[in-house]
């Protein structure tokens, strides 16, 4: 049996003030779903959650939520196992991010094409800990071995950045110099060659992405600074 906020019953005169209260406090990872108070039992009032990092939702007892007894999910518990495992727990909430929220920068590559992440916190990092042990994380991402495929177990590998940021679909790649690389990498390929290259690395990039030259490139000459 449900009950809304509002609705007085013979277990609660004072739901509505419960729930405000409820929803003004941080709990964690955790926010209350819609206002529906679930009644189990004689005088149980749960409500429902949702774990912003997981996804999970859960029923929750109002009161323990009142006393901060409840407020983590417990994919958080994780992280107590040390920094790897925290920076891997990290890495889950980021590609979680990706996969499912709508206002992410990044969901149109990879929710928005159908790419899904087919772990659950915990699960994601224990695995992980176990294909890359030993293997220092530091400056390295964890891809996807078939870009179009799911976050998945046996489609996981690791990739430098700058490999990462190759793979990109927003990535714009040019010939420098006989090399293909991605336009941000512009500028330092043109200075190990010319040291006196006098455009900024913005710049270089910008117009590299626009399809000017290395020669023209090397021949402009940077706008006059304003006195």
């Amino acid at each position: 049996m449900a009950f809304r906020a509002g609705e007085q019953h013979p277990f609660s005169i004072d739901l509505k003030e419960r729930l405000i209260v409820l929803k003004s406090m941080d709990l964690g990872s955790r926010k209350i779903v819609g206002d529906e108070i679930i009644r189990q039992g004689r005088s149980r009032q749960m409500i429902k959650t949702l774990c912003g990092n997981c996804g999970t939702t859960k029923l929750l007892h109002i009161d323990n939520l009142l006393k901060g007894a409840s407020s983590n999910c417990p994919c958080q518990r994780i992280t107590q196992y040390g920094p790897k495992a925290r920076m891997l727990a990290s890495r889950f909430d980021a590609i979680y991010q990706r996969c499912n929220n709508l206002k992410n920068k990044s969901y149109a590559n990879y929710g928005g094409r159908g790419i899904m992440c087919l772990f659950e916190r915990n699960g994601f990092v224990r695995y992980t800990l176990r294909l890359f042990k030993g293997v220092e994380l530091s400056g390295l991402d964890i891809d996807r071995i078939d870009t179009n495929g799911n976050y998945e177990p046996g489609n996981l590998r690791l990739i430098d950045r700058e490999g990462n940021l190759n793979n990109k679909r927003s990535t714009v790649m040019v010939s420098v110099y006989g090399e293909v690389v991605p336009s941000s990498k512009a500028y330092d390929r043109i200075r190990a060659i010319n040291p006196d290259f006098q455009l900024s690395r913005g710049t270089t990039a910008k117009l590299a992405r626009q399809g000017v030259t290395v020669e023209e490139l090397i021949r402009r000459k940077p706008r006059s600074k304003r006195v």
